[in-house]
């Protein structure tokens, strides 16, 4: 983990952050929450209740919301710097990323490049620049381009494009003919090109499994999580969108669309040939039947079960979907639902007697 000067961040990142007040000399030596602050750190603070706290424990550099800057200049002594940004969370994550980010997994094992252990084809093409860690099995025709890794006991089956700066980690798996673009993430214990779910059954009642001809086609930028799988199509290929970020125990079935910058939380689920549109927003454990198609802009609350077609954006919950609104409302409905039940029986039987 090294350093970074104020004077490094505000010529690198202009227009992410700007200079507002304190120490222009001051040099972070690590990143720290606002929550608990640390002297000499690389601070964000996203609301007031938190300023003076970390300018009392001096970290090094504070970022804070332009909001934020004429209480941060009558709090703050000089020996912090006080920088401001519009976008407070996109800059801890860019900023934390270039001059923070661990290297373990991202460097050459041992000093090996290609550890001696990997199993590389002879028909394999890996840029110079690529890292292969120990057992990792790279099959025929497999392209990977500059700066990217392929974390240990990871398998590429073959016929695989992998672009620029990619991290394949640890225990993962990618089929046959899949392509990943560039600056790609998948997390350990996924599966990326899998045969989809399809059998045809006959006559018996036995079930036949039906061959997969189609690709997976990661996007650039995308990110998969732990324990994801994502099945390739049928015949058609299955598509995950530029900037698309996946979450932890997700499952991704054959022919399945995603559009672009959508957001998927733990344990999404969703059955073969659905559409998603761009900017998608699913909350834990949503999950979407087969063969529907949800436009650009939705998103769907936690718990949520996708059962039909959503042609408006907007913010749904509940199964069968409806606004979120009304969701809510239903669901404080349901506490007092049988004590309901039991008053309209009550009022039924006064307004129609029976014998």
């Amino acid at each position: 983990m090294g350093s970074v000067g104020v004077e490094g961040i505000l010529e690198s990142f202009t227009g992410l952050v700007e200079w507002s007040s304190g120490d222009k000399l001051a040099v972070a030596i690590g990143p720290c929450s606002s929550a608990a602050p640390l002297h000499g750190g690389l601070c964000f603070c996203p609301e007031q209740q938190y300023l003076e706290a970390c300018l009392s424990a001096e970290v090094a550099i504070l970022v804070i919301p332009p909001e934020l800057s004429s209480e941060a200049k009558r709090l703050n002594p000089g020996r912090s710097a006080v920088l401001t940004s519009d976008d407070l969370q996109a800059a801890m994550a860019i900023l934390n990323t270039e001059y923070f980010l661990p290297s373990w997994g991202r460097e050459p094992f041992a000093q090996h490049r290609v550890h001696p252990s990997a199993q590389i084809h002879p028909s394999a093409r890996l840029h110079e620049s690529v890292i292969v860690q120990p057992n990792a099995v790279i099959g025929p025709d497999v392209a990977i381009d500059e700066g990217s890794i392929i974390g240990a006991n990871s398998t590429l089956e073959g016929n695989i494009t992998i672009g620029k700066r990619c991290v394949i980690k640890a225990n993962v798996f990618v089929g046959h003919s899949v392509h990943i673009g560039d600056d790609c993430r998948i997390e350990p214990q996924s599966s990326v090109g899998t045969d989809g779910y399809g059998y045809g059954t006959d006559r018996n009642g036995e079930h036949h499994a039906k061959p997969h001809f189609g690709r997976v086609i990661l996007g650039n930028r995308v990110e998969v999580g732990c324990g994801v799988s994502i099945d390739r199509g049928t015949f058609d290929d299955t598509l995950i969108g530029d900037g698309t970020k996946i979450d932890n125990q997700c499952h991704f079935a054959h022919n399945t669309i995603v559009g672009k910058n959508c957001l998927i939380t733990a344990g999404f689920m969703v059955a073969g040939s659905s559409t998603f549109g761009d900017n998608c927003k699913f909350a834990g454990r949503v999950s979407a039947n087969g063969h529907i198609s949800v436009c650009d802009n939705v998103t769907m609350g936690p718990v949520s079960v996708i059962s039909k077609n959503i042609t408006k954006p907007g913010f749904y919950g509940g199964f069968p979907p409806v606004p979120y609104k009304d969701f809510v409302k239903n669901q404080a409905s349901t506490a007092s639902l049988f004590d309901t039940r039991k008053r309209v029986n009550e009022l039924l039987r006064k307004i129609d007697p029976k014998p």
